[in-house]
């Protein structure tokens, strides 16, 4: 499968096990821009791409209000 079509984050626990084909999805790539406004970086680690949250620790998904305003 070709990076830029596989999941943001591997993670299935993670509000960014998503690809670009889902509906709420715009655009592709390694970084992602939530409503409100939290940015993600994608990491590659062991062939698999996640998050930074959950390549740090992929057992503490992050938890996300996607329209809370971040702190």
């Amino acid at each position: 499968m070709e990076h830029q079509q596989q999941t943001f984050c591997a993670n299935p626990r993670c509000a960014l096990h998503v690809s670009p084909g889902d509906d709420n999805v715009v655009g592709h790539g390694d970084w992602a821009t939530l409503p409100n406004g939290r940015t993600f970086a994608r990491l590659q680690v062991d062939g698999r791409f996640f998050c930074h949250v959950c390549a740090e620790d992929p057992d503490n998904a992050p938890q996300l209000d996607l329209f809370s305003n971040p702190t």
